[in-house]
């Protein structure tokens, strides 16, 4: 039977190990990665791996090779995520599969309100080492934030994170964040199609 060719611009996008000290802070990382990926599947010459179909990795040693041929992508992204006071440390590297070998990386060294900025400038970073210079449309789309309120992210974020969990406890506490997002922005719908689900 014919194998079909790995698409040429795909990726796979692992999730952000947290470094923190703190394991609360695992919703950051989480957030991050399922943000890069979502600003990632806006570019259309990109293929772009679920998050779901990168959650069995999470938390493990991965080879990058073996993790392309399961996954059938070119490239791997992923990082580290540390919080240290109110600054964030981002480590974030793009290797292609075949080889192991490392294609792009940089460190993010911002206080923890710029977190929307790391992403933005993250997920048009690996676009660019991917497929080339941006198109003006493909920039906007990557650049679209689901609000400006770092608070009411925070709280998004932390939700999308309880929930994810799939227990009665941490829905619960999934939704009062939600809550508390709207509040800090009214606009939010995310937040609120997210309670709605919970």
């Amino acid at each position: 039977r014919a194998v079909a060719a790995i698409p040429p611009h795909s990726v796979a996008v692992l999730y952000f190990d947290n470094l923190s000290r703190d394991t609360a802070d695992a919703y950051l990382a989480d957030g991050l990665t399922e943000e890069v990926i979502q600003r990632l599947g806006q570019v259309g010459r990109l293929t772009v791996k679920s998050k779901y179909s990168v959650r069995r990795y999470r938390g493990t040693a991965v080879d990058p090779r073996e993790v392309g041929r399961t996954l059938q992508v070119t490239y791997i992204g992923g990082g580290s995520v540390r919080r240290a006071g109110s600054r964030l440390r981002v480590n974030v590297e793009l290797t292609r599969a075949a080889t192991g070998d490392r294609v792009w990386g940089e460190t993010y060294d911002r206080g923890d309100a710029d977190v929307l900025a790391i992403e933005e400038e993250i997920a048009g970073s690996v676009a660019t080492a991917i497929a080339g210079r941006l198109l003006p449309a493909e920039r906007t789309r990557i650049g679209t934030r689901p609000t400006s309120n770092t608070a009411a992210y925070d709280h998004l974020s932390r939700g999308n994170y309880l929930i994810a969990r799939r227990s009665p406890d941490p829905m619960r506490r999934g939704i009062a964040e939600y809550e508390a997002a709207v509040r800090a922005d009214p606009g939010l719908t995310a937040a609120s199609a997210q309670a709605a689900f919970a």
